[in-house]
């Protein structure tokens, strides 16, 4: 399963030695979150109205993104990358400096590389009649096993 790899200058760490097929996603590359932790952000609401977010946190700079990928899959925004785009990342580990733990909860350490990882690679999910047919019904026994 493709993971997040934390970048590092470290000297003599290389991300060829961690993972050969990596990519990274860090700014400035077509993958990099638009919004820096820290930064005060102005965004339309629904309603048309701007609202500003002063000193966005790391949670807010990536469900930011999410919805910045989003519209931009709809809007086909230049120089974005789109849900089509994702298919590159398919089955890649993805790179940025971004901790992978929250140094004052211990939690993870919320990144875009995260939401990237999550489009790229969906969790299958299988239709309800499909999942049902290996119960007592097709190709299965009156037990319930396939």
């Amino acid at each position: 399963m493709p993971e997040r790899i934390q970048l590092r200058r470290t000297k003599g760490w290389r991300l060829a030695e961690v993972s050969a097929t990596a990519v990274v996603v860090s700014r400035p590359s077509v993958w990099g979150n638009p919004y820096r932790v820290g930064s005060d952000v102005a965004i339309l609401r629904p309603d048309g109205g701007r609202q500003h977010l002063l000193s966005i946190s790391a949670a807010t700079a990536v469900d930011l993104y999410r919805v910045w990928l989003a519209q931009a899959s709809i809007a086909d925004v230049p120089f974005t990358p789109t849900r089509l785009a994702l298919a590159a990342l398919t089955g890649r580990d993805l790179a940025c400096w971004c901790p992978l733990t929250d140094p004052h909860t211990g939690g993870r350490y919320p990144c875009h590389a995260d939401v990237l990882l999550e489009l790229a690679n969906p969790t299958p999910t299988l239709p309800l009649p499909a999942v049902l047919a290996g119960f007592g019904g097709a190709g299965g026994d009156d037990r319930g096993t396939v």
